[in-house]
């Protein structure tokens, strides 16, 4: 039995996702996306204990230092609808988020 709520199994098809892995109470990878404008890639895991938390690891051309970068992205609870356009926002290097200390 499939974890992803209705609203999100047309996103979850487009995007080549594991539709039948359930991943109920337990850290899923559901798959991988290649983000092609920029070569970026996203690996999608998630969990749901009802309530769907959704972790976006993204490998990104680093365009301050050169070479790539690896950020991981968590989210509170939500559909991946909800999700899944920052997540590509922040493949893209169209969203940035930087710890100032």
């Amino acid at each position: 039995m499939s974890g992803f709520y209705g609203e999100d199994l047309p996103l979850a098809r487009r995007l080549g996702l594991n539709l039948t892995v359930d991943f109920a109470r337990k850290w899923t990878t559901l798959g991988e996306v290649l983000v092609a404008d920029n070569d970026a890639e996203i690996k999608i895991e998630a969990c749901a204990m009802p309530a769907q938390f959704w972790r976006f690891t993204v490998r990104r051309e680093d365009e301050d230092e050169g070479g790539t970068e690896t950020l991981l992205v968590k989210t509170g609870s939500g559909s991946l609808r909800k999700y899944w356009p920052m997540a590509e926002a922040i493949a893209s290097n169209m969203l940035d988020v930087e710890v100032v200390a």
